[in-house]
């Protein structure tokens, strides 16, 4: 595994390094059980999980979170009237295939909301590099533990931010430790220079909601019953180790149908050049692993031999896309949308069997990107009112645009059927298939004739 894999791996997850709980006595949702799991996402999402020395990441993973990322990244998008989030909630928009990512593959990740440097940022942290402390009845987090790494002088340390909502006051807390011969030691924030202007402790005051924000999977956890968000390739984790042993077998296939060539021993004799001095015989590099070297002749008349075995090449893909199906299948997240997509039927016409399911996923976290943008866009409007003195505006508008789901053509027709009928203005037409605001659309439709003769 290469160094690179290993550190991401790392990150990703720093919890598993360390108990927080002993070392600070600030007490978790995670349970053991939870941990392991968590762990074991982040593993599978990062390519290092236990079977990826021998068997490496065949990229399931990546492909359904891409295709969903994909499909959600194209529906959605955000306005405001608030020229001072507007920015900041489009750069958060920018950044859904991150959302979308952590919460396929690790369940979910926070937003947590900055002012630096100027203006309203943001930092996006994955279940594993925070940890939930607390949760409201209707599963909103208002507490977690943040975990991050810090390097100074050729020393390591760990930055642990606690959060913490109750009775509309929003709490932070940060410590330093020092990381020591594997263990930690509790440090000053004067400690280091990117952390000496740190403040120890400060509060939110009368917030309507927690100030660091959760984006979830909103299924059940099937783990251990609490309200930890579970990954959404829950309860498929060995058929994701199924699908990378066979993708290994399937290469393996491939390499070992290679062509060999069984040669005399002659082939591969000294020969002697025009310049009385010996050179081995001329076999191009790139192919002399096809080169199998008899010590004796292979038989009276012929020097050479070839072998090409049977491939079972289709018998192994096969294989492969049967636990691509059944990944889909456990997941929930529709036949085709990882397994043959070639060969299942995909017309924008259908919106049935595979593409039901897989739109009824991307709809169950388009809501959730809905309601959490919209605490997010509180949070920053709050903030920009304490750091910028604005005034308070935390409205915005999340669209979606589902006509790729659909045939355009269809579409239009109907569309211009329904203008014929009366049933729609072609300022509407207009706006729903050019992407024009209302004025725009009716400064370029001319007025439609109204018949008052009956003719």
């Amino acid at each position: 595994m290469n160094i690179f894999l290993k550190l991401r791996s790392l990150f990703m997850n720093l919890f598993r390094l360390y108990d927080v709980e002993k070392i600070t006595g600030i007490g978790t949702c995670v349970s053991a059980e939870m941990k392991e799991a968590i762990d074991q996402w982040s593993n599978i999402y990062s390519h290092t999980a236990e079977w990826n020395d021998k068997y490496p990441s065949c990229g399931i993973v990546d492909s359904i979170t891409g295709v969903l990322s994909s499909a959600i990244g194209e529906e959605i998008a955000i306005t405001s009237d608030n020229k001072y989030i507007e920015p900041v909630m489009k750069k958060l928009d920018e950044n859904s295939f991150s959302l979308v990512s952590y919460i396929v593959a690790q369940g979910s990740c926070v937003v947590r909301p900055v002012f630096a440097n100027g203006r309203l940022q943001f930092e996006i942290i994955p279940l594993g590099n925070y940890l939930p402390t607390a949760y409201d009845f209707d599963g909103t987090m208002t507490g977690c533990v943040i975990l991050r790494h810090l390097f100074f002088d050729g020393e390591k340390y760990l930055l642990l931010e606690k959060h913490n909502y109750v009775n509309k006051t929003h709490e932070v807390m940060t410590l330093l430790y020092k990381v020591k011969g594997g263990k930690l030691q509790q440090a000053g924030l004067e400690s280091l220079e990117q952390t000496k202007d740190l403040t120890p402790y400060y509060a939110w005051q009368n917030v309507e909601r927690p100030m660091v924000i959760e984006f979830r999977n909103r299924a059940n956890n099937k783990i251990d019953g609490t309200k930890v968000p579970c990954a959404m390739i829950c309860g498929a984790e060995k058929l994701i180790e199924l699908a990378d042993k066979q993708f290994y077998r399937l290469n393996w296939e491939q390499e070992g149908g290679e062509m060999k060539v069984f040669a005399d021993g002659d082939l591969f004799r000294p020969i002697q050049g025009r310049d009385k001095k010996e050179v081995r015989a001329d076999i191009d590099p790139e192919l002399q692993r096809l080169f199998v070297k008899f010590n004796g002749d292979v038989n009276a008349t012929q020097k050479i031999i070839t072998h090409a075995p049977t491939l079972r090449t289709d018998a192994q893909a096969q294989a492969l896309q049967e636990i691509f199906k059944r990944i889909e299948q456990t997941c929930n997240i529709g036949a085709g949308t990882i397994s043959d997509l070639q060969k299942t039927t995909q017309t924008a016409t259908q919106f049935t069997g595979g593409k039901k399911a897989f739109y009824s996923v991307v709809d169950t976290i388009e809501a959730e990107l809905e309601e959490k943008y919209k605490d997010c866009a509180y949070v920053f409007a709050y903030m920009a009112g304490a750091y910028m003195g604005v005034k308070f505006d935390p409205e915005i508008t999340v669209k979606f645009n589902d006509l790729i789901r659909k045939d355009p053509m269809q579409m239009k027709q109907i569309a211009m059927q329904e203008v014929t009928q009366g049933i729609k203005d072609r300022y509407e037409y207009r706006m729903e298939f050019f992407g024009e605001d209302e004025a725009t659309a009716r400064a370029k439709t001319p007025e439609q004739v109204v018949n008052t003769f009956g003719l």
